[in-house]
């Protein structure tokens, strides 16, 4: 209860100093508009250990019938026209998920500059945008689901970056046409990844509600070992994702699959396919969501990678160097999402999860399987 009550104050301090009028989702003036979007969240799972992914990239454990209010969230997102061309776009979130609980951080803060001819620049604190989840990640609201269907770790383990955006819009034959290119620097999940760059490009197609985009990523980074020895340097991580939206009458079809392979990094794969029906303001739903990491060992400089740690598990800020085999994590949905309006929503999901984990020797093959029940109220005002 008390964990409520933190988040409910914390909703309420963030309102009261951040917002001068009481009309939150409005224009300041002619130029400054400021709206605001939050998330309540009550996750229990019925058997311990088990891992979801969490609102800010990383990964969460679950303890068993214990309720965690965690990843409940509030934010504010303000936009000012600078000129006719020229945008300031700032958004930030306060969540108990964060390394200081509660504490507001800036998770958008860049420039935005209209080239002209359907062409924009973006330059500043950006968000990866590898999949479709990536802009809309902290807005539930905007989602069929209680969780964004992005990779537990963004793009490989990058997420935010300090860079820059290109990104052209063309139609044709009643098609819009989204192109996207991205570079910048990006600070990786883990401290041992290090003087890190990357780039993505990405092309969508859209018609009516229904879409369909290709992204290609590419990370160069540094590695080193926990005792801070370089391991290997100009590293490469290569990843292509393709996901779609169709809508037929009153199903709606997402399906999505993500490829990655890197040096000195386990490979990382993720799939999706989720198909829901829309009954007025009912909407419910059935996923099938699967992740996996699969490791080969690495051998650090001077040779000797020694034992892995209990479990495969890395130490802090580290890789599992001497992990070998693949860890995954297959889950099956059902859930239902009811809109209250077009301004809120509520939502029940129902995961059944197994997750398997055969890259320690000595303790062999593991896995475990547990349903986890979730509740939210999501909202945007």
């Amino acid at each position: 209860m008390s964990t409520i009550v933190k988040t409910i104050s914390c909703v309420l301090t963030i309102l009261l100093y951040a917002v001068p009028a009481p009309a939150i989702s409005a224009s300041l003036s002619d130029r400054v508009s400021l709206n605001g979007f939050f998330t309540f969240q009550a996750i229990t799972a019925d058997d311990v250990g088990v891992v979801i992914p969490g609102i800010l990239g990383d990964a969460v454990t679950l303890e068993k019938d214990k309720a965690s209010y965690d990843e409940s969230l509030v934010g504010l997102q303000l936009d000012a026209n600078i000129s006719d061309n020229l945008s300031l776009i700032l958004q930030g979130i306060s969540t108990k998920a964060s390394e200081e609980e509660y504490k507001p951080t800036m998770e958008w803060a860049y420039l935005k500059y209209d080239l002209g001819r359907d062409l924009f620049l973006r330059a500043g604190k950006l968000k990866l945008p590898f999949l479709k989840g990536t802009e809309l990640r902290y807005i539930g609201h905007t989602r069929l689901w209680v969780r964004p269907l992005v990779p537990n770790n963004g793009a490989g383990g990058f997420d935010e970056y300090l860079g820059a955006e290109l990104y052209k819009n063309t139609s044709f034959n009643q098609n819009n046409i989204t192109l996207h290119a991205a570079y910048g620097k990006s600070n990786h999940i883990k401290d041992s990844i290090q003087d890190n760059r990357v780039g993505l490009l990405s092309v969508q197609l859209e018609r009516d509600n229904d879409w369909v985009k290709l992204a290609l990523f590419k990370g160069i980074y540094d590695i080193y070992t926990p005792m801070n020895t370089l391991l290997q340097s100009n590293a490469v991580m290569d990843m292509a994702s393709l996901e779609a939206k169709l809508s037929l009458d009153k199903f709606i079809i997402h399906g999505g699959y993500v490829n990655g392979k890197a040096e000195s990094f386990p490979d990382l794969a993720m799939s999706y396919l989720s198909l829901g029906y829309s009954s007025g303001q009912f909407t419910p739903f059935i996923m099938y969501n699967a992740r996996s990491a699969t490791f080969t060992p690495v051998t650090p400089p001077g040779g000797g990678g020694g034992a892995p740690p209990p479990g495969g598990a890395p130490p802090p800020g580290g890789i599992p160097l001497a992990a070998d085999g693949t860890r995954e994590s297959i889950g099956y949905s059902l859930g239902v999402k009811y809109d209250i309006n077009e301004s809120y929503s509520i939502k029940l999901q129902r995961d059944n999860i197994t997750i398997s984990d055969n890259t320690n020797p000595i303790l062999g093959y593991q896995e475990d399987n547990a349903n986890v029940y979730t509740l939210t109220i999501e909202g945007v005002f």
